[in-house]
Order: structure tokens, then C-alpha cells, then sequence
């Protein structure tokens, strides 16, 4: 990697300039080394490389505050056949969502035969939400969304269940309603259910990466010569493109030239900076793309005990807050963001840790707080809905900042009210000039039209960019199968 001193290559120019040193911008560029064009720079705005991706030493171990798995097993996810071939994981080390407990926030376990009956029932309404159900009457509604859906096939299901049960049936759903906001990234309140289709979930499981995600970026880079190619601290601010060379103009005063230009920054970022970023303005149907979809928000926390409380034979598992429907109602989201969180986990290859998973507006507000706060709300959830007030404060926590991280402004794109079916390929479609040459292309996971907010997504979309730049520039060999 480079410093982010200025230096005698801005006089070049380029024949690509990446910006974006995620998933994305680094399997652009390992595609064109590996296609055997190397005329390429690329411009990271913050200090560190990865993107999305980032794990940090904590405790005995790691954690990741960002991406946290490879979604699926087979061989079309292009992430599982880059840690198969650098042994970074194995296909049978699966995340299992299903372990744990469910707990009442009166200290109270739920039975455990009942948690799996509903947890089962829960995951089988998910099924039918993203192989599209038909969408139900919509009475006097506008759209019908997919917390609607839920809420109707409980009313369905309530029956089946004994008259004592319903209510720990109701508390359940209300703690899987939280799993499907981190889960989809925003709130379900907000997801039109007829959209719910496009977003099919990768067949295998999700799959445990024992060296972390920043292995899998190492993987990446070690594909490429970075030295005097790769440069941190320089943020974009000014993307001027038309028939002459596309000209990127960085914060720190630096301007790059060059015949091409991939953006592979958050939808985010495009959300906040797009209108000064781009010169002239991207065309109407890329704003109204980038406008359309949501961007959503979910945060983890993560817990540090010198003398864990729980066994270390048996380990931690998973708590799981399950809130009745009066309790589950936020009226005051600054103050009651605790109430958008998921589950406490242990943390695996980290035995000391425990994870916590937060989502939307909620974390946001969490993310402003001091870890004296979160540690402290944290260690009161646990106590109540354990019934064990002797449980002690961490010894020290971290925290995702993905909503005030000013190069993100948010963890993946989802589906909004204002989404459509078109907006993912038409956030992909690159710019041309008046002559047709390609100026402006777009990579990241929120330009996959299927796997959006996913890893295998963002690398899919480099390796689809740099598959269309080869093919301009021509007289280059194609990718290798496994980047195709």
C-alpha cells in the first residue's frame, strides 16, 4: 500500500482509476492483473483498506464490525471458491441461528420446545416472503410490507397454539421481527412485500471465516502489485467526466486523470454526495436509483470479559430478547434504542466476547453514546432478562459506527417504499460520452441486481466492471471461470 503523500502520478493518466478500496474496487483490480492490464490506480478515502470488511483485534482474538460471513456454500458464490482456494474456511462450519434461548425481560426462559416450534414457524413465513408469496389483499393499505405479512400469518397461527403459550408465541416473533431488521438491513415496516422476491437467500448456510474477513481481503490484494497503485486518505470529491479524460479531484488536493473511472463507494455515499460529486450530473435514472432504495443501518457491539460469567464447557450460546407487544413499542428511539437489539451471542474464535446485534434508527443513536453508557444498558438487559443481577460490566467494548462513518453513511443497501424492481441494474448501468466511450462505471454491492448487501455481491460487481473495461480497451484475455 501506498503513503497518501502526493506524488509524480498525477501527471499520468490512467487507463483506470478505481475509487474504493472495498470487496468491489480490489476485485476490479485483481481482474484486470489477472487479464494482464495493470494501467490502474486506485484511491481510498479512509486510512484503511477493506471497506465493509473490517476486523479488529479485541481481546484474545478478532471480531468483525463489519461483514461477518460468507452467505452460501456452493460454488456460484465467487467469496467460497476464493477462501476454498486459499483455505480461509470450510463448508461445514455454518453460523446456526437457531441455538440459544428466548427470554421473557421478566428473567424468564421461554421453554425450549415451544422457542423451536415458533423459531421454525418464523423461518418458514420467511421462506414464503422471499420465493413471493402471493401478496394478500391490501385492504386500505397503499403497499402492503412485509412486517403486514408477518403480522397477519401470526393472527393465522395463533390458533394452533394453547391459550398460556400465545403470548410467548407473540414475544417471539416480536425478537425475530429484530433478527429480520439486521437481517434485511432496515426496517420491515418499510419493505414492500411484493419486492421480497428479489432477494434470495445464497443456498448452503452462512459460513464461519475462522481468520476473519480480512483474510479474504488479504487474498485479494495479494493478487495485485498494490505499490504505487494503491494510495489511502483520498477521498473523491470531484468526478468531472465528458468526452475529454475523466478528471478526480481528492479532498487532499491531488488530481488524478484518466480514460476510465469506477465508483465502487457505498449507496450511502452516493445517497449524501452524488449531486456535488459528479460533473455534469449523473443522468435522471441514476438519481432516481440511487434516491429509491433505502440504505440500511445495523450495528454490533461487542462485549470483553477478563472472567467470563458463563462456562466455558458449555459456552455462552444465545440470549434472545423476546418483548411483549407493549414493551417491544419504541416511542422515544434515542433513549429506547436498546430495544432494537436482536440477541446477545458468544462470539465464535473468541471465547471471551459476546456479540450484540442492532439494527436501524436505533443504532444510530447507539453509535453517539460512550462505552460507559453502552456498558451499562448492555449489563442491565442482561440482568433483567436473565434474572440475575450479580452479572458483572465488561471489561471493555467496541462498537460498529457505520451510520456516522462519514466514507459509508450506512452497512448495505435494502428495499424501501420508494424502491423498484429496476433501480439495482439501473445503479449499475455505467456512463458514455457523446461519443459512446465509457467514462463512468459502478461497482458494489448495491449494483447486483440479486446478491445487493452481500460480499459475493460486491465481488460479482467488480468482476462485471472489469469484465466490461477489458472488453473495451479489447484484445484482452477474459476472466478466469470463477470471475466470470
Amino acid at each position: 500500500m501506498s503513503s497518501n503523500s502526493a506524488d509524480e502520478s498525477q501527471d499520468k493518466v490512467y487507463g483506470v482509476v478505481i475509487i474504493g478500496a472495498g470487496i468491489a474496487g480490489l476485485t476490479v483490480a485483481e481482474t484486470l492483473t489477472a487479464a494482464g492490464f495493470e494501467d490502474f490506480l486506485i484511491l481510498e478515502a479512509s486510512n484503511r483498506i477493506g471497506g465493509r470488511c473490517r476486523t479488529e483485534d479485541f481481546g484474545s482474538s478478532f471480531v468483525e464490525l463489519g461483514a461477518n460471513w460468507i452467505h452460501g456454500t456452493t460454488s456460484e458464490n465467487s467469496v467460497m471458491v476464493l477462501a476454498e482456494e486459499n483455505d480461509l474456511a470450510i463448508k461445514h462450519q455454518l453460523m446456526n441461528r437457531a441455538r440459544g434461548h428466548f427470554y421473557r425481560s421478566n428473567g424468564r426462559q421461554i421453554d425450549k420446545e415451544l422457542g423451536a416450534k415458533v423459531w421454525t414457524l418464523c423461518k418458514e413465513i420467511e421462506a414464503e416472503v422471499e420465493t413471493g408469496h402471493p401478496c394478500p389483499s391490501k385492504g386500505d393499505k397503499t403497499v402492503f410490507t412485509m412486517k403486514d405479512y408477518y403480522v397477519k400469518r401470526l393472527e393465522e397461527n395463533l390458533i394452533k397454539f394453547q391459550g398460556a403459550e400465545r403470548p410467548d408465541v407473540i414475544a417471539i416473533f416480536n425478537c425475530f421481527s429484530n433478527y429480520l431488521r439486521f437481517h434485511w438491513g432496515g426496517e420491515i415496516a418499510h419493505i414492500p412485500l411484493e419486492l421480497c422476491s428479489m432477494t434470495p437467500e445464497t443456498e448452503g448456510g452462512d459460513v464461519l471465516i475462522p481468520k476473519g474477513t480480512r483474510s479474504l481481503v488479504n487474498a485479494i490484494l495479494s493478487r495485485f502489485r498494490c505499490e504505487g497503485r494503491l494510495y489511502t486518505e483520498k477521498q473523491a470529491t470531484s468526478i468531472s467526466w465528458g468526452d475529454d479524460l475523466v478528471e478526480v479531484r481528492c479532498s487532499s488536493g491531488d488530481i488524478y486523470r484518466a480514460k476510465c473511472v469506477v465508483i465502487t463507494v457505498s449507496l450511502g455515499y452516493l445517497k449524501e454526495h452524488h449531486r456535488d460529486l459528479f460533473q455534469p450530473s449523473i443522468p435522471h435514472d441514476k438519481i432516481k436509483a440511487i434516491d429509491g432504495l433505502d440504505f440500511g443501518l445495523v450495528d454490533k457491539i461487542f462485549l470483553h470479559y477478563d472472567h467470563p460469567f458463563w462456562s466455558s464447557e458449555v459456552g455462552f450460546g444465545s440470549v434472545k430478547l423476546a418483548w411483549d407487544d407493549d414493551e417491544a413499542v419504541i416511542t422515544d428511539p434515542e433513549n429506547q434504542w436498546y430495544k432494537r437489539i436482536f440477541s446477545f451471542d458468544d462470539v465464535y474464535f473468541n471465547p471471551s466476547c459476546l456479540c450484540v446485534w442492532i439494527s436501524c434508527n436505533e443504532a444510530y443513536h447507539m453509535e453517539h453514546l460512550s462505552e460507559e453508557d453502552i456498558s451499562e444498558t448492555c449489563t442491565s438487559l442482561l440482568r433483567q432478562f436473565l434474572g440475575d443481577p450479580s452479572i458483572p460490566k465488561p471489561s471493555k467494548v467496541i462498537w460498529s459506527t457505520w451510520g456516522t462513518n462519514q466514507h459509508t453513511l450506512g452497512s448495505y443497501s435494502c428495499l424501501g417504499m420508494r424502491s423498484d424492481a429496476s433501480h439495482f441494474g439501473c445503479l449499475a448501468e455505467p456512463l458514455t460520452d457523446s461519443n459512446g466511450r465509457l467514462r463512468v462505471l459502478f461497482a458494489g454491492e448495491a449494483t447486483h441486481t440479486k446478491y445487493h448487501s452481500t460480499m459475493h455481491g460486491a465481488r460479482e460487481s467488480g468482476v462485471r466492471e472489469a469484465t466490461r473495461l477489458l472488453r473495451y480497451f479489447g484484445g484482452i484475455k477474459a476472466p478466469t471461470k470463477h470471475l466470470e
